[in-house]
């Protein structure tokens, strides 16, 4: 992926699709009542698909990043930074090789 700044959505009017079009050649999106452990999960932030987390149970517990806390597991829809946020989720297309 090319550079990305995690402040570019601050700007006005910005919509980054760098993440959500990389995960689009990689996965397949699916509903949320088929996702199962190991699929994606992205979060929107501001006008972008950029916050991704990776299923455990869902919606019980998602592994995701957090500046400052590092991979932290959260329930999916209802705790802190991902709260009420909308969301897609993926299935890896198949295994990299």
């Amino acid at each position: 992926m090319p550079f990305w700044d995690p402040q570019q959505w601050l700007k006005k009017n910005y919509e980054d699709r760098q993440y959500l079009d990389m995960m689009l050649v990689l996965t397949d999106e699916i509903e949320e009542r088929n996702v199962l452990p190991a699929d994606f999960v992205l979060y929107r932030v501001a006008r972008s698909f950029t916050h991704g987390a990776i299923v455990i149970e869902w919606p019980n517990f998602v592994l995701h990043c957090i500046k400052g806390r590092g991979v932290v597991g959260s329930h999916g829809t209802n705790e802190g930074f991902i709260k009420g946020r909308e969301r897609k989720f993926f299935r890896l297309k198949r295994w990299a090789s």
